[in-house]
């Protein structure tokens, strides 16, 4: 599909299923590079597709300032598996893909790729900002800051890295095998990375608060 937006406010209409959110999810996509309603990469693929290459495309030119930036974001299987039934045959969603994003016609790291477009989401899912867990509001302002600050979103990748090693030696401890001296390593890691962080979320939450304390007054009047 092919579609040319017009400046200022879009409304988009349609009947159930007939694709405003995968639109949508598109646009989420040409920011932040992973989809909004799955945690999977593979699963924007339409595996039913009896002929030709298994992949999804979403590729935007976008006016920012006064320049244009073209970027693209492309999701291919490197392999398939065919699963016959007496009805149809359908191919098997495959581990094996690779995800290739570019900006200008070049190649870039997810890093890289962040924050090049900047969008906010809002859909019925963000009540669980008021009534969720706490890693549902940190995942929130770790998609915020991350399109602004690039600095950030390396941070958190690399703290995540280290939480995963983190939790992996507390299994091994559990067993002993692996020194308890061990940990020592992986907690400078998380307070290296993670104190960083931390000082982003306040600042961005105390600007946060200073402006929904403004708008709350003025609904009040």
């Amino acid at each position: 599909m092919n579609l040319d937006l017009d400046n200022g406010p879009v409304l988009i209409e349609g009947h159930n299923g007939a694709g405003k959110s995968n639109l949508l999810e598109s646009l989420y996509m040409l920011a932040i590079a992973k989809p909004h309603r799955s945690r999977l990469d593979r699963e924007c693929i339409n595996w039913d597709i009896i002929e030709g290459p298994k992949f999804a495309e979403i590729d935007g030119s976008i006016k920012k300032a006064d320049r244009d930036i073209g970027v693209k974001v492309l999701i291919h299987s490197e392999s398939v598996s065919k699963v016959e039934n007496k009805s149809n045959e359908r191919y098997k969603p495959s581990q094996n893909y690779k995800k290739t994003l570019t900006v200008n016609g070049v190649n870039h790291q997810l890093s890289q790729f962040i924050g090049k477009v900047n969008v906010v989401l809002f859909d019925a899912e963000d009540m669980k900002l008021v009534y969720g867990t706490p890693a549902t509001r940190r995942k929130f302002i770790d998609i915020c800051v991350s399109q602004t600050d690039s600095n950030y979103f390396k941070l958190l990748q690399a703290y995540n890295n280290v939480l995963a090693n983190r939790n992996k030696l507390l299994k091994s401890l559990r067993y002993g095998n692996a020194e308890q001296d061990e940990i020592v390593f992986w907690d400078n890691q998380l307070v290296e990375h993670g104190s960083y962080l931390i000082q982003k979320r306040h600042e961005v939450i105390t600007c946060m608060n200073i402006l929904i304390k403004r708008i709350f007054k003025s609904i009040l009047k």
